[in-house]
């Protein structure tokens, strides 16, 4: 995948992501589609996003369970991710992707706790301390570059997690005195989607060869559930 280009934002470095959406991205691309990379940012503690660059940020995924009525135990090298960034070491490096017109999607997996917003964070926040904030800023960054809209992907598990992020960045756009032209390209111009996600994620397997050479090694279950199930338009 080396030569694919980075059409994918994921705020989110942990094992979930990178055994679900990632894996996906992973099995896109080795089915002849042109998804893009993947740039993880990290804005918990930790040493999630050092690890994975310390590995080329690639890794693999323990695929065991049941598939079909068959045992399954098979293994995928995962490799979608390009790079690996600290949110508090790397904005500007985030903003300019936000600027990217390559830029395609923003996927995001920040906990339930995630949509909570901090009364510190303000227009010049570098970075702002929640989430919502920072997706406000790079979506600012976005339009005053003049790009077009990305889809934007929560996987976070919230009810109606899409159309409760959104009204929370407009509703954060609003009170920092954003101008109303840039509000109104990302509530229409930008598509916000409902996601359900469910795939059970093990984590690091106690014992398996690969722990060698691999200390990222993820096993999960086969069964992965994305269901996209409706577009929110903003009245």
């Amino acid at each position: 995948m080396s030569d694919q280009k980075e059409k994918i934002l994921q705020f989110g470095a942990g094992k979930f992501l990178r055994a679900f959406f990632d894996l996906f991205v992973q099995e896109a691309f080795e089915a002849g589609e042109d998804p893009g990379k993947v740039v993880v940012v990290q804005s918990t503690t930790g040493a999630r996003a050092a690890d994975l660059a310390a590995r080329g940020c690639s890794y693999h995924v323990l695929l065991r369970g049941i598939r079909g009525g068959e045992q399954v135990d098979s293994v995928c090298r995962v490799e979608s991710i390009s790079r690996a960034l600290v949110a508090g070491e790397s904005w500007p490096e985030v903003l300019e992707l936000a600027r990217s017109e390559d830029l395609e999607v923003i996927v995001s997996n920040t906990t339930e706790k995630g949509y909570e917003v901090d009364d510190s964070d303000g227009p010049a926040s570098s970075p702002p301390a929640s989430f919502p904030a920072k997706l406000l800023q790079v979506l600012q960054a976005r339009f005053e570059a003049g790009r077009r809209g990305v889809t934007i992907l929560p996987c976070e598990l919230v009810e109606h997690n899409a159309s409760t992020l959104r009204g929370i960045v407009l509703g954060l756009g609003e009170s920092w005195g954003l101008p109303l032209e840039f509000l109104r390209w990302l509530a229409k111009e930008c598509s916000w989607h409902e996601n359900l996600v469910d795939r059970i994620v093990t984590g690091r397997p106690a014992a398996h060869p690969l722990l060698e050479e691999d200390p990222l090694v993820i096993a999960c279950e086969p069964f992965p559930l994305s269901w996209i199930y409706s577009r929110n338009e903003c009245p």
